[in-house]
């Protein structure tokens, strides 16, 4: 297995494939115009065999409350790839990342109706926090 940072346009339309698991109402296009624009989002691969099969992405930020951390926007393994152990690694690999980047936790939000993701989270050690409101404007 191995895990590598996706910049090139065929990384990345290989990554959209994992991806528009996790987000199925984003174009190809719009992810690739908006990955130019979120603040300091880098995007992480997990290849088992040469084929991606777990995607993050993520920035370092910097927060009153948080202070600085590694912030995971996006995480997802292909549906027919899951409890394999590939987004554990992944994780893994954050952590490692948020250490060595001087960052003192990661942080993500998740839907509320994502149990099997809350458990996996917490099985990571993560704990729930808060709450996060939306209001379309």
């Amino acid at each position: 297995m191995q895990i590598k940072q996706l910049k090139s346009e065929r990384e990345l339309k290989k990554a959209f494939e994992v991806l528009k698991e996790l987000r199925n109402k984003l174009t190809f296009n719009e992810f690739l115009e908006l990955s130019k624009k979120t603040e300091k989002y880098k995007m992480f691969g997990l290849y088992d065999n040469n084929k991606l099969v777990a995607f993050a992405g993520i920035g370092i930020l910097t927060n009153l409350y948080h202070k600085k951390h590694l912030y995971v926007y996006d995480l997802v393994t292909k549906s027919e790839c899951r409890s394999m152990g590939f987004g554990k690694q992944l994780m893994g690999f954050l952590e490692n990342l948020g250490k060595k980047e001087k960052c003192e936790k990661i942080v993500l939000s998740s839907r509320l109706e994502r149990t099997d993701a809350h458990r996996f989270y917490e099985n990571f050690g993560m704990r729930k926090k808060s709450y996060t409101f939306i209001k379309e404007i």
